[in-house]
């Protein structure tokens, strides 16, 4: 096989999103040197393809690669048979564009998440049909997701988890896997995989779009929002999902409205983008409730308005925030600093320490916002996390459950971490601190280096940041790093070898590697 094969890249679909993002990227990536064969594949919904991307790469439509939960599965077949089904319509396209398994890597992306059940059994028929892949995996279905779990577990019949496993993470000899972070590819290897078939492939980081001036966006968002234009923007450029941890952004936004900045200019927050599922949504319209009666220096739906785009909110503010408890890659720990804005973000040490690995500075992450409180109310806390914890599981039967318990944080007597708590309770947090000023000195207080950090309007050296991003993130390294990891596919032995047996299984390496916090999965919200 060549050193530049031919490239089917994978996915169920190609609307707005962060794998159609990365997908793009690669496409970009790959084709600026002139590479040829690229060819993307996905279910009928491919709005966001940009016609860049089409230009640099053919399309075509497989219609069992749509959602599961959007079309309808012929329920009398087997998953194996739909499996098998789905892998001769990918033959079938890949032949008629002259791919072979002789000149081919098929790139997968996300095929264990449980949104097309029949994809693992596709992936495994194609492998012995002679197609090499790699497979990509962006978030697991084992790392607090439980109906996608309980839903692979149904298709597949599995009798207990090691039983999925072998289905889901196939070692098979012309299969290689790639991940986002090197955290998980730690996972990955915990779990069994070769180490010689693991790659680390990042996202690239590239900031499209023309920015302008601060004062002119925000003189924009003083039209648009009616906020003062005197005022400093602090973005949250996100879909506020679950996993965003939405109230701890409010949290911050409501301390701004007490403290004193700098230069007497009032901090606004924005949030950029509203979810798109009922359950997301109903999450994100119960914190827009939340921010209407006590937190009346933010901003909902910032990328919703069309005179503001992305760039205009990047432009306008001094900070970017991210309070997510949860990323695949985490983009926004990045790409602010092309744009010379700072970031104070959670720290999540699985993402970041990449990042700082490769020489990115991120002097201001935090690692908890500390809610005081006594002990009676702190341990009434932690026992509703233990049973957050536990009811997440609840739906899993028990063959399938962690054996262990998610490692346990250092819990100290006179606080807790905000994005410990039940969501409910966090929003009660937030709403006393209108009503109780000795809470609201006490909360000031224990976290007085992370507000400091809020406020201050300046940081190190962005443009250091910048060049160290670009160099480390741009679209050559991008093409360096995927022409790597097809190579461990195409270097994969022709003959078949005896596969080793997973060592663990992999819902105990994703648990014991992927912290819980049960924002991520309350479910008791209205979806009307």
């Amino acid at each position: 096989m060549s050193a530049l094969p031919h490239v089917a890249i994978v996915h169920c679909h190609y609307e707005s999103g962060g794998v159609t993002q990365v997908v793009q990227n690669h496409v970009a990536s790959l084709a600026r040197d002139g590479h040829a064969g690229l060819t993307l594949l996905s279910g009928p919904r491919c709005s966001a393809l940009r016609q860049a991307t089409l230009t640099r790469a053919s399309h075509r439509i497989v219609d069992s690669l749509e959602y599961d939960s959007m079309r309808q599965p012929t329920p009398s077949l087997s998953v194996e048979r739909q499996g098998e089904s789905l892998a001769s319509e990918l033959d079938a396209v890949m032949r008629k564009d002259g791919y072979s398994p002789e000149n081919a890597v098929l790139h997968w992306h996300n095929h264990s998440l449980g949104k097309v059940a029949a994809a693992p059994a596709a992936i495994v028929r194609l492998a012995d049909m002679g197609w090499r892949l790699l497979l990509q995996i962006h978030d697991f279905a084992e790392d607090q997701r439980p109906e996608n779990l309980a839903y692979l577990i149904g298709r597949y019949r599995s009798a207990d988890a090691s039983d999925l496993d072998r289905w889901l993470y196939p070692q098979h000899h012309r299969i290689a896997y790639a991940t986002l972070t090197r955290g998980d590819a730690s996972a990955l290897m915990e779990f069994g995989m070769d180490p010689t078939r693991v790659s680390v492939v990042p996202n690239s980081v590239v900031l499209e779009g023309d920015g302008e001036s601060r004062d002119a966006a925000m003189a924009r968002l003083h039209r648009c929002f009616g906020i003062p234009e005197s005022s400093r923007w602090m973005l949250y450029p996100v879909r506020g999902i679950r996993r965003k941890n939405v109230g701890e952004f409010l949290l911050l936004c409501r301390l701004m409205q007490e403290v004193n900045p700098i230069d007497d200019r009032p901090i606004v927050g924005g949030l950029t983008l509203r979810p798109d599922t009922p359950l997301e949504r109903a999450s994100y319209e119960r914190w827009r409730s939340v921010a209407e009666q006590h937190v009346h220096n933010v901003v909902f739906d910032a990328a919703h308005h069309p005179e503001v785009s992305f760039r205009t909110n990047l432009s306008a503010c001094e900070l970017v925030v991210s309070t997510s408890v949860a990323e695949g890659f985490g983009m926004a720990f990045l790409e602010p600093w092309l744009a010379h804005r700072r970031v104070v973000a959670r720290d999540l040490p699985g993402v970041t320490a990449d990042f700082v690995d490769q020489g990115v500075r991120l002097n201001h992450l935090y690692r908890e916002v500390r809610i005081p409180g006594s002990k009676s109310w702190i341990d009434q806390a932690e026992t509703a996390w233990d049973d957050a914890y536990r009811e997440s599981w609840s739906g899993i039967p028990e063959a399938f459950r962690p054996s262990e318990r998610a490692p346990a944080a250092s819990v100290s007597a006179e606080s807790i971490d905000f994005a410990r708590l039940l969501p409910t309770t966090q929003a009660d947090v937030i709403g006393r601190v209108d009503t109780d000023s000795g809470f609201r000195r006490d909360l000031i207080e224990a976290n007085v280096e992370l507000l400091d950090w809020v406020m201050d309007g300046h940081d190190l050296r962005p443009g250091k940041n910048a060049s160290r991003i670009r160099d480390k993130y741009g679209a050559t390294q991008q093409r360096q790093s995927l022409l790597a990891a097809y190579r461990t596919v195409i270097a994969s032995p022709t003959a078949s070898v005896t596969e080793p047996s997973p060592s663990k299984r992999m819902v105990d390496c994703i648990n014991n590697s992927h912290p819980f916090f049960p924002c991520r999965t309350e479910t008791d919200l209205p979806t009307a």
